[in-house]
């Protein structure tokens, strides 16, 4: 798998200005579009917020590292 090349998490929503999600050193990460309303602002916000553990989690499942059970390979989560 290619280097992946992001700002390094943890990211958060900033709660001062709902829309945005930032870096912990401040930079901006992205800012949310109110499509249909507040309540899809924040859930948007906060799932690109998780962005960098989502992509951990996903690395671990690829590795085998399966909620530490090593049973699982790469073939049996691409073919689950």
């Amino acid at each position: 798998m290619a280097d992946v090349k992001h700002t390094p998490g943890p990211w958060q929503v900033n709660y001062t200005r709902i829309s945005q999600v930032t870096a912990s050193n401040g930079a901006l990460i992205a800012t949310c579009e109110k499509l249909d309303g507040l309540t899809t602002l924040q859930a948007n916000a906060r799932l690109i917020a998780a962005a960098p553990d989502l992509l951990e989690a996903l690395k671990r499942i690829a590795d085998g590292q399966v909620m530490g059970d090593s049973k699982y390979n790469h073939a049996d989560v691409i073919c689950a």
